[in-house]
């Protein structure tokens, strides 16, 4: 019975329903003696690259936070899981540092996760919240960088909005 990729209580209703087709009445009770580790690969543009054990429990935040993080030319929103030779899923890591959600996507043995070359760049000043240099998609709108920016302090005023745009390098 595979339960690969199940919470708990879902691997422990599928296995009681399965063994239900030949015992009734019968109690699933699992226990777990130890969770194995995975080697995953975390290259590209990351502090320290290289092969990491985790748990086989683990998403992709607990392997680049092994690794050190992204460098500040690593791109924090495009971030690859590659599962042989195919992209399986992305990670955002705005939506982890900015909205609190994670791709929770779990780890399968010798999984790579790239982490490209940062891409379009945007910076914020004046009276946003958290002014800084912020990568956008292509689906970015200004007001979605205002809102990555938490916003705009009390005395900033958007019926005022300068924007600068820097083409061709």
């Amino acid at each position: 019975i595979s339960v690969w990729g199940k919470s708990f209580s879902q691997a422990s209703a599928q296995i009681e329903r399965k063994f239900s087709d030949f015992f009734s009445g019968i109690k699933v009770n699992i226990a777990f003696e130890t969770i194995r580790s995975i080697d995953v690969f975390v290259v590209g543009e990351v502090v320290q690259p290289g092969r990491y054990a985790v748990s086989s429990t683990s998403a992709a935040l607990n392997a680049l936070v092994q690794a050190g993080g992204p460098t500040k030319s690593g791109s924090l929103r495009n971030i690859k899981i590659i599962r042989n030779n195919k992209e399986v899923a992305s990670v955002d890591l705005y939506e982890f540092l900015i909205d609190g959600k994670i791709n929770n996507q779990k780890l399968q043995s010798q999984d790579v996760i790239l982490v490209p070359v940062i891409g379009k760049l945007a910076a914020i000043a004046g009276h946003p919240k958290r002014p800084g240099i912020y990568e956008w998609k292509d689906s970015t709108t200004v007001y979605d960088l205002i809102m990555m920016a938490g916003g705009l302090q009390h005395p900033g005023f958007a019926g005022r909005l300068s924007l600068e745009r820097v083409l061709e390098n």
